[in-house]
């Protein structure tokens, strides 16, 4: 019985991710690539890197990025992948452009556009200070700093000084924390357990 309701399940997932493909605006889902093999016994480094171009142009404007897309697409060799490396607001954009039916993103065949590590650390640091201001740093900071303004947005380091004070400070208040969580509503339990 259970096999038989799994493989239905399955059935039904497949149909749905073929009918998302196909309708699907985004066409780098089907890439028309091949990924080379580097030899591992060669020293790669950026000695011979040298940039292809510099543009004129504000990537942070729609018409500047559509201009480097557009340009990475002329030079890109379509039988190897292109990963370019972005910043947090152009990533939500190109890929709010992707599946948009209205735009056509020229390159998007066979390019992904990534985040660095740092870039993910840095929004999930900022997410977590955000969403547990109300319950968690700002009734610490408003003790510790009392004349002072709590930043909405602060800075990374100044995130990761206080993720770090809470660290230190974490074996001494265990206790009285799991206690805060267990007395607390179903809301704030749900953000102080992260």
């Amino acid at each position: 019985m259970t096999d038989s309701v799994l493989i239905k399940n399955i059935e039904h997932f497949k149909k749905n991710l073929k009918q998302y493909l196909y309708y699907s605006f985004c066409d780098s889902i089907k890439p028309n690539y091949s990924i080379p093999i580097l030899d591992h016994s060669v020293k790669y480094s950026l000695s011979d890197f040298y940039p292809m171009k510099f543009m004129d142009c504000n990537i942070s404007s729609d018409k500047g990025l559509y201009d480097i897309l557009q340009f990475l697409n002329q030079k890109k060799n379509f039988d190897k992948y292109q990963i370019i490396l972005v910043d947090v607001g152009i990533f939500w954009r190109y890929y709010k452009w992707i599946y948009n039916p209205n735009n056509r993103i020229p390159g998007s065949r066979s390019t992904a556009v990534v985040l660095g590590f740092w870039h993910t650390y840095k929004e999930l640091a900022t997410l977590i200070y955000q969403r547990s201001i109300k319950y968690l740093f700002g009734p610490i900071l408003g003790k510790l700093f009392s004349n002072c303004t709590i930043l909405l947005k602060p800075k990374l380091g100044h995130i990761e000084t206080y993720f770090n004070w809470f660290m230190l400070v974490f074996p001494l208040i265990k206790e009285q924390l799991y206690d805060g969580i267990n007395n607390s509503s179903d809301l704030t339990r749900n953000i102080l357990k992260y």
